[in-house]
């Protein structure tokens, strides 16, 4: 399977500073929920990382990935705690380090709730230097402002987005997320990479990248080779994507709506996908489906009856 090269590689970053209030934080995680599930929608070969701000640093939180909880759950417990100032300098630096193939895109985004930023190097030229490897940056800023941000977003391609709060930055985000699906657009070269479907399996089985034994491997349609997360097959090296994200992107191509509304089923039906027991009703298209052929579509966030595959 081939795919157009598209943006790859997109990193979040998050100010973790004490300007960020504890009880804005779960309203802060459906927000990036949302960013990440409307980025594989749109292009499936994206890989993803979350990067946090605080007390004068920037923090990798995360590698490049796929896996969605795997970038959220540096918000569970205590393992980011609000601490000490922003740095843009720091997360200019942190983009800048990051190393990507010349022919691929990098593409970060800030969300910003401070007034100042405590900066020890010279922000426009690490900006300079970003300009040059044609990096974007979006900045989405919440109840408070940085002067320069404007600035940067304005010279690397990228929105400079202005919120009271979390709340009206949820309600209007339609708005930047289709200013980032039209990013994809505008740099989408010729270059052409091979691409496999990463099968997840979920019994214990040895790892081919790093030796170990564990579960939830992803095995390459190509080579059959055993990856921890999706990204470039370790044995072929083709990049992993799901089947899930990619039907996604092809449904949001398309224009299609995914739906949503589910009604309990009261009489005896059999399952649409497996003839098992049906559970729950598509209020759509009337089939029914047990529970696991149910997370089959909220998985591919279509009914696979109203929608069917090409």
């Amino acid at each position: 399977m081939k795919a157009f090269e598209l943006i790859r590689h997109f990193i979040v970053l998050v100010d973790a500073s004490k300007s960020l209030k504890t009880t804005e934080i779960p309203k802060l995680i459906s927000t990036l929920r949302y960013m990440f599930q409307s980025i594989q929608e749109h292009t499936p070969q994206s890989v993803m990382a979350l990067a946090v701000l605080q007390s004068s640093k920037a923090y990798l939180e995360t590698k490049f990935t796929q896996n969605i909880d795997e970038l959220l759950c540096v918000f569970e417990g205590d393992r980011v705690t609000q601490a000490g100032s922003v740095s843009i300098s720091s997360a200019l630096k942190l983009i800048n380090q990051i190393q990507v193939a010349p022919y691929q895109k990098l593409t970060a985004v800030y969300i910003n709730f401070s007034q100042i930023t405590f900066d020890n190097e010279n922000i426009f030229e690490l900006t300079a230097q970003l300009v040059k490897k044609q990096i974007t940056f979006h900045c989405m800023s919440v109840g408070a402002d940085i002067f320069v941000l404007n600035s940067l977003s304005s010279q690397l391609r990228g929105e400079h987005f202005l919120y009271q709060n979390l709340d009206q930055l949820n309600q209007q985000r339609r708005t930047w997320i289709e200013q980032l699906k039209h990013q994809y657009a505008y740099f989408q070269p010729d270059k052409m990479v091979k691409c496999s479907i990463g099968q997840l399996n979920l019994k214990e089985q040895l790892c081919n990248c790093c030796g170990e034994l564990k579960t939830g491997l992803y095995k390459c349609q190509n080579c059959g080779g055993l990856n921890c997360s999706l990204t470039n097959c370790c044995l072929c090296e083709n990049f992993l994507v799901s089947a899930q994200n990619v039907k996604k992107s092809q449904l949001s191509c398309l224009g299609q709506q995914f739906i949503s509304q589910k009604i309990e089923v009261k009489d005896e039906r059999k399952c649409f996908g497996c003839e098992a027991e049906g559970q729950i009703m598509c209020g759509k298209c009337g089939q029914v489906f047990c529970t696991g052929c149910e997370k089959v579509c909220q998985d591919l966030g279509v009914c696979i009856s109203c929608q069917k595959f090409e």
